[in-house]
């Protein structure tokens, strides 16, 4: 059987290739699916190169921060006598006996 290469336009429609032409294919027949890139100006592929940049810079800094963070990490009883309670912490509070006293 003798394959024959030809090419039929088509555009996606809710992720379906519908050819636009009007070339009979027929029923069980393998085909390659080839996207172009869209054509672009300069300017925008320039902006394009740009986010992917910044987005390599912005994910560089993410593993970054995963493997070194920059904060230790506090171990338990490291506060030990940096807080302070005074001796009538318990006591009743003045402002709640006047309102609540009948």
């Amino acid at each position: 059987m003798k394959t024959e290469r030809r090419t039929i336009p088509g555009i996606i429609k809710d992720g379906v290739v519908v050819p636009q032409s009007n070339t009979p294919l027929p029923n069980g027949i393998y085909v390659d699916i080839l996207i172009r890139p869209v054509d672009m100006t300069p300017e925008l592929k320039s902006e394009l190169d740009q986010w992917d940049k910044a987005s390599d810079e912005a994910w560089a800094l993410i593993d970054q921060e995963a493997i070194s963070p920059t904060q230790p990490v506090p171990k338990f009883g490291s506060a030990k006598g940096l807080v302070k309670m005074s001796d009538d912490f318990d006591e009743p509070l003045e402002d709640f006996e006047r309102r609540w006293a009948t």
